[in-house]
């Protein structure tokens, strides 16, 4: 790979349901994809365990607590140009009343599966294809 500088980045994504089946989803207030919706979550920092992270991000992002079990990984070299990612996704639920922190979240919303197929181009990064897969394996 000639000059070319390639980064890897481990990411922790979760998977939040409300009572119905939908997932929440937030719509992003920082590039890469502003405006676009995104499952929460984020970088792992340096010597942070994954589990803690995604307690750390779903915190930071909604001001709830949350209980994470990990479900699947996916490389993604897509996403973010030049970067490789490891995105390991957790799902769980949440406790306490949503709060969002408007430096990185703009609005939260609950998509139904449908919602998510019929908005795709509205979706961040390659989660679409990731949410989609991930109902077909429920």
């Amino acid at each position: 790979m000639n000059n070319i500088h390639w980064k890897f980045k481990i990411i922790v994504r979760a998977i939040i349901f409300n009572k119905f089946g939908d997932i929440l989803l937030v719509q992003r207030a920082r590039e890469p994809d502003k405006k676009k919706w995104s499952l929460v979550g984020g970088k792992v920092e340096i010597l942070e365990k994954a589990e803690e992270a995604i307690i750390r991000e779903v915190k930071e992002e909604l001001q709830v607590s949350f209980f994470p079990r990990f479900i699947f990984y996916k490389d993604d070299f897509i996403s973010v140009p030049g970067d490789h990612c490891l995105i390991l996704f957790f799902s769980g639920e949440i406790q306490g009343k949503i709060q969002i922190k408007k430096e990185e979240v703009l609005a939260i919303k609950y998509w139904s599966q449908k919602e998510i197929n019929e908005n795709r181009n509205q979706i961040a990064f390659n989660h679409w294809e990731v949410l989609s897969k991930y109902y077909e394996k429920r």
